[in-house]
């Protein structure tokens, strides 16, 4: 069945159903098949996902990549999965759109949720600073486990051009100057990850590139650094 044929059906299970108890079992599949995912399962369901879920809105997409940057935080070592999951999503909404220009919908849905998702962990949750003990403890490294996935999966997809690698400068320049124990380690996890391939003579803006990579190795230097 060509993927026009099998959208006109989702588009008719969709008008027969109540749309809002249709939009929840769209995300339901979403979830459900995300929560199973792992690299020896992925082509199976991943032809699931785009084969048999529904997804036929922008909603939709933004369910799915929000799911992708949470897990990302936490399963870090299914990170390449995630982002070769991203790839091929766009490669399918550029054949089989879902909605008009959905490749770059989904492009667009990236980015911010990147940049919502790099907000939120550039600080500790609220109530951090009341924690005592243990208990805080525990908070600091569930913390610093999830910024440093979630900017892992930022460089990742930078590195496979799915994210325009103008947010780089932005992304290290609030890293630096936040200059906690956390975000320079994020900074080192993202410089790590991006490069491969932007840490070259060629490419247009190395030279500002550089000019990071010197503010870092100056502050290295600093007795008051970890």
């Amino acid at each position: 069945m060509c993927s026009s044929d099998l959208l006109a059906e989702v588009e008719e299970e969709a008008a027969e159903v109540d749309p809002e108890v249709f939009n929840q079992q769209v995300i339901r599949g979403i979830n459900s098949i995300l929560n199973k995912l792992t690299v020896e399962k992925f082509d199976q369901l991943y032809k699931k996902l785009v084969g048999e879920v529904g997804m036929c809105a922008e909603n939709h997409i933004v369910v799915l990549t929000k799911q992708l940057f949470t897990k990302s935080t936490t399963q870090h070592h299914f990170i390449e999965m995630y982002t070769d999951l991203c790839l091929r999503l766009h490669q399918h909404f550029e054949e089989n759109p879902i909605i008009e220009d959905a490749a770059k919908v989904f492009k667009k849905v990236l980015l911010n949720q990147c940049q919502e998702s790099f907000e939120e962990y550039l600080r500790p949750p609220p109530g951090f600073e009341e924690l005592q003990g243990e208990e805080k403890y525990e908070a600091l490294v569930k913390f610093k486990t999830s910024m440093l996935g979630n900017i892992k999966f930022v460089g990742n997809l930078l590195v496979q051009k799915m994210l325009s690698s103008k947010i780089i400068f932005q992304c290290a320049e609030q890293l630096l100057e936040h200059k906690t124990d956390e975000t320079l380690e994020s900074l080192s996890v993202f410089l790590t990850a991006i490069g491969p391939l932007f840490d070259n003579r060629q490419w247009p803006r190395y030279d500002a590139l550089c000019g990071v990579f010197d503010r870092v190795r100056a502050m290295s230097k600093t007795r008051t650094m970890e």
